[in-house]
């Protein structure tokens, strides 16, 4: 456990702090995720629902809907099924955006990066911040052994959910593109993505794997939004398959937004949690 956070007084009055205004759910939630005992310098832990609903006094419901908005919000990603929590900008309060080369907190980035193993908000931590902190995808960051893993799951499988022979399958995977990146003497590469990147039939099997509707449309908007930020990916095929999950989600909150109203069913609390376009 932490001793103490930083915490801006800025969270109030701008970013994506504001953006939370009007949602006192949201704003309790961000908060809590900044400075609850479980959170560490990178913002990337573990952290389960019930947890939350204990320490904040928030519905399970009331929780997955502030999630909701702070992932349009850009404040903090929740991945439900590894209960796993992101929050993409608690490494340059805590840390900095940049460390010196021998700046021993490397180390520790690292280390906790190993903890959490080849997670998807690893590989989002690193699109953002591996040319300030010096580090990049490795062995030790995608040690299928050094997973993170919630104490009530055992040893059974790793927090993708995949059962004991893919993760032994992946990890052999892991392996053999490590030695091959060794034998070359260079790790994985960050890249841009390709402004001629096409939408194949691999790509639209993964968002019809999400259900995802309109893809011509979600896929140019994928594209506009990393060229816009200059993102750097080591495999933009899973950005994709990260970017169908969370559409899934907005489309599947739109579609129940735009469904008929009951007028003698209380009114959703969908309605005041939605996505701004």
């Amino acid at each position: 456990m932490r001793d103490y956070a930083k915490v801006s007084p800025a969270f109030w009055t701008r970013g994506s702090g504001k953006r939370l205004r009007g949602n006192i759910h949201a704003q309790l939630l961000g908060l809590y995720v900044v400075t609850c005992p479980n959170a560490n310098m990178l913002g990337i832990y573990y952290l389960p629902e019930p947890t939350i609903a204990h320490e904040t006094g928030l519905t399970i419901e009331q929780i997955r809907i502030a999630f909701e908005v702070l992932t349009e919000a850009d404040f903090a990603h929740y991945d439900t099924q590894a209960e796993m929590v992101w929050v993409p900008n608690m490494a340059t309060y805590q840390i900095g955006s940049e460390l010196k080369e021998h700046d021993k907190r490397r180390l520790g980035i690292r280390a906790e990066l190993a903890k959490v193993g080849n997670h998807r908000f690893v590989q989002m931590f690193l699109d953002r911040y591996a040319a300030g902190y010096g580090v990049a995808p490795s062995d030790s960051i995608h040690s299928h052994s050094n997973r993170v893993q919630a104490p009530s799951e055992g040893l059974a499988s790793p927090i993708e959910g995949h059962t004991a022979d893919q993760g032994r399958a992946g990890e052999e995977q892991e392996k053999s593109r490590s030695k091959g990146a060794s034998a070359r003497g260079t790790a994985l590469t960050l890249k841009a993505l390709d402004p001629n990147w096409k939408l194949d039939d691999a790509l639209r099997g993964i968002a019809a794997e999400c259900a995802i509707q309109d893809v011509e449309h979600v896929f140019q908007k994928f594209k506009a939004t990393h060229q816009s930020k200059a993102t750097v990916r080591a495999d933009w095929t899973a950005a994709w398959r990260a970017w169908c999950a969370d559409e899934a989600k907005y489309q599947k909150r739109d579609r129940m937004r735009k469904a008929p109203v009951d007028p003698l069913k209380p009114p959703s609390h969908q309605a005041w949690s939605g996505r701004h376009e």
